[in-house]
């Protein structure tokens, strides 16, 4: 354990941040997962709508860069796309 009091504030603000990010990229995978095991076309248009906003979420929270961001929504278009 720390013993400046600023590093022990650090710490208690490092771990509040690790369970923040930690929910929103389980959220973001499990939504991903759900995009991907869409069935039929339709269904997964709307699941990637719903995967566009907790992608984009994620990125204005910092947990995700810009570019990565837009890499994931981009391949992930091109997978229902392919769906028939």
């Amino acid at each position: 354990m720390p013993i400046i009091k600023s590093s022990i504030k650090d710490v208690r603000r490092i771990q509040r941040r690790t369970v923040r990010n930690r929910a929103i990229k389980g959220r973001l995978r499990t939504v991903i997962k759900s995009v991907l095991n869409a069935t039929t076309r339709e269904e997964a248009q709307n699941k990637l709508k719903l995967a566009n906003k907790v992608i984009f979420q994620a990125k204005s929270k910092g947990i995700l860069k810009k570019n990565t961001a837009s890499r994931k929504m981009s391949r992930l278009s091109i997978q229902v796309q392919k769906i028939k």
